[in-house]
């Protein structure tokens, strides 16, 4: 009996085992970087954040990063005045009189690796580089060491300067003379209101000369400001503020926003509020105790997602007004790459032939350089305003088309050149394209256009009832649309069209996706799947939130989606229900003739792989020259068919070869034109 139960004990915990690895797992979502330092110019808000320094409008509702030209890792300080903004980059010091608009080189006579602090007064610029001070005058820049041993801050006003150490702080009258002992302790410095210092480290003054800990019961780990009658200091925790009365005391304020991720990383005040910057946003308050506001930043995290795609081990997303992201699955952590990207509301993303392509609204397209980590420009062709309003990316073969506000362009050379095909199709309301039996399908307006080979583009019929179509894609022989509740099929490239949603429930459909011959749509009510031609719908939503889906893509093991809120799931196909099962694991390695043959204007090659490999399938001339790459990436057990439509070689013969694991199988085939 014993036994019996602990084999269905075990039985039980199975299930539930096999229950919770079926649902959807949440990424890590996407922050767009800590906020490092805050400063003030007249209304504007300036915020240094690992993703670069950022200037708001002065309505805290539209930001701008001022910093581009400088990848935000190697920013290390920034500090500004209602006439100029400093930063230092790496061992370099750059400044701004225009608000970040345009920036000029600082001469450095010095060798460093770091700029620690920057900081001005009337007669002076000076910095901390490698923890050394220097200081230059402002109309002759040549830099002087003021103070040789390791400085951990300092600060200036017109009169005084002030050096902290480990053990002590020293002020002087005039950086070119005997410095002085003046306060117990070192660490950060923290200049009052009319110009003394008032806090050192743990110690802190009301006048600037006598010292004491007594008011602060904690020593300050990050940074402290003072405005007006108040003192404020950030903790790991947190921040405090002691109020100036008879009898000060720390008040700890009531944060809402306070979390486990929540790490505090600056201080500011002006004369009316207080903002804390945390790793995950900025808060600001007016009464320094309660009622905190968040402050609206479009780097704390993305407003939504727009696309999602899959290289190797990376997945990349791209944000609107937040420029893309890779992760990359061993580490698991998130990284912008955005450095040569300009305009930072990403359209469309596609992988094509191994190598990452961004289209944007209203700045082009680029292409990601794998080696540099930054994006490229890729525009020539696409000089009109419109056709850099990217709606869509199609990758075929060696062809990428790209679908613009402006029409269609393609390029056969990764993007070096693009070539109008627009052939005689005009408008700028363009939603969708798709390529199905070698011939180009469009939607602009409510309207399907084809365009097949050396012919106009034709208007293709559609349903009748359908009278404001949301999307549009193909598989194989299949054209997809979808009109609110309804999904429409049709095989014979639009004369005929068959309503495929009859068991799907009566729900709003926003996006269809396909692969592994199945059928994805994303509803108000989630995701729901159905093998192509089939209507046998499904739903896919165990685990999965309940929240409109902006984003889906399909691999051939896993499927990703991002919601309203920017949150990305992932779920492994395998735990589709059995229909996904159907797909037959071939047992070996094999290329099938390609068919039909000889072939005009396409034809289908068909291969089979028995283990997830690396496949690469070219085609060549019969001097072996490389004609095209039709394939190269990661693929899973399973049999595959590719198109191949020539259209830049002559009649002939040609042969086609599939690689695996440096294995390689070629047939012949013939084009006749």
């Amino acid at each position: 009996m014993l036994l019996r139960i602990g084999q269905y004990s075990w039985v039980l915990f199975f299930l539930l085992t096999l229950k919770i690895s079926a649902q959807w797992v949440e990424l890590e979502k996407i922050y767009l970087g800590s906020v490092n330092g805050i400063g003030f110019k007249d209304n504007l808000l300036f915020l240094n954040t690992s993703q670069g320094i950022f200037k708001d409008d002065g309505t805290r509702l539209k930001w701008k990063n001022i910093t581009t030209s400088f990848p935000p890792s190697e920013i290390s300080t920034f500090y500004n005045t209602n006439e100029k903004i400093f930063v230092g980059v790496n061992g370099k010091i750059f400044f701004s009189e225009n608000d970040g608009e345009l920036w000029k080189s600082l001469p450095l006579n010095v060798t460093a690796k770091l700029i620690n602090k920057i900081s001005e007064n009337k007669s002076y610029i000076l910095c901390l580089a490698d923890n050394v001070f220097y200081y230059t005058k402002k109309d002759i820049i040549n830099w002087q060491l003021s103070r040789p041993s390791k400085v951990l801050d300092f600060a200036v006003t017109d009169t005084s300067y002030f050096a902290s150490y480990n053990s002590e702080t020293q002020s002087t009258k005039d950086l070119s003379t005997t410095w002085q002992r003046m306060a117990p302790g070192g660490g950060r410095l923290l200049l009052g209101d009319i110009g003394q210092i008032i806090s050192v480290g743990e110690y802190s003054s009301e006048d600037g000369y006598h010292f004491s800990s007594r008011y602060l019961g904690y020593n300050p780990k990050l940074t402290a400001i003072s405005s007006s009658k108040r003192l404020f200091h950030l903790y790991k925790d947190g921040p405090r503020i002691m109020f100036f009365q008879t009898d000060p005391q720390w008040i700890i304020p009531q944060l809402q926003f306070l979390s486990d991720k929540n790490i505090y990383q600056s201080l500011n005040a002006n004369s009316d509020y207080l903002y804390v910057g945390t790793k995950y946003g900025v808060f600001t308050t007016i009464d320094s105790v309660k009622n905190w506001n968040t402050v609206t930043c479009r780097f704390s995290e993305p407003s939504k997602i727009t696309s999602i795609i899959v290289k190797n081990e990376d997945l990349i997303v791209g944000t609107m007004e937040c420029g893309v992201f890779f992760r990359n699955e061993k580490d698991k952590n998130w990284i912008t790459r955005n450095d040569g990207l300009q305009g930072q509301t990403i359209t469309s993303l596609v992988n094509h032939n191994n190598t990452i392509f961004a289209g944007t609204n209203g700045n082009g397209v680029f292409r990601f350089d794998d080696t540099e980590k930054k994006w490229v420009a890729i525009n020539v062709g696409l000089e009109n305003a419109n056709s850099k309003i990217i709606r869509q990316f199609l990758s075929d073969g060696d062809t990428l088309t790209v679908l613009t506000e402006d029409g269609l362009f393609n390029t056969l050379d990764l993007g070096n050149t693009w070539i109008n095909k627009n052939d005689g199709l005009t408008g700028n309301n363009y939603k969708a394209i798709s390529k199905c039996n070698s011939a180009y399908f469009v939607l602009f307006d409510n309207s399907i256009y084809k365009h097949e080979k050396n012919k106009l583009w034709e208007k293709v019929s559609i349903p009748s009832s359908v009278d404001n179509i949301k999307t549009m894609l193909s598989y194989d022989k299949y054209i997809f649309i979808n009109y609110y509740n309804k999904i429409y099929c049709t095989k014979d490239n639009g004369m005929t069209w068959e309503n495929f949603t009859e068991t799907l429930s009566n729900t709003v459909i926003s996006k269809l996706t396909t692969n592994n011959n199945l059928l994805f749509a994303t509803t108000i009510d989630g995701i729901y799947y159905t093998k192509i031609g089939t209507s046998n719908w499904k739903s896919f939503n165990e685990g999965l939130i309940n929240e409109n889906i902006e984003s889906i893509f399909v691999t051939n093991d896993l499927i990703y989606v991002a919601t309203e809120s920017a949150r990305i799931f992932k779920n492994n196909l395998s735990n589709l229900s059995s229909i996904i099962k159907e797909r037959v694991i071939p047992a070996s390695f094999r290329l099938g003739q390609n068919y039909p043959n000889p072939f005009n204007p396409a034809t289908n090659i068909s291969y089979s792989i028995s283990k997830t490999s690396i496949v690469i399938l070219k085609v060549y001339d019969v001097l072996g020259n490389d004609i095209c790459t039709l394939l190269n990436k990661i693929q899973n057990p399973g049999e595959y068919i590719v198109k191949y439509e020539p259209w830049n070689i002559t009649s002939g013969i040609y042969y086609y070869a599939l690689i695996v694991d440096n294995t390689k199988l070629v047939k012949k085939m013939i084009l006749i034109k």
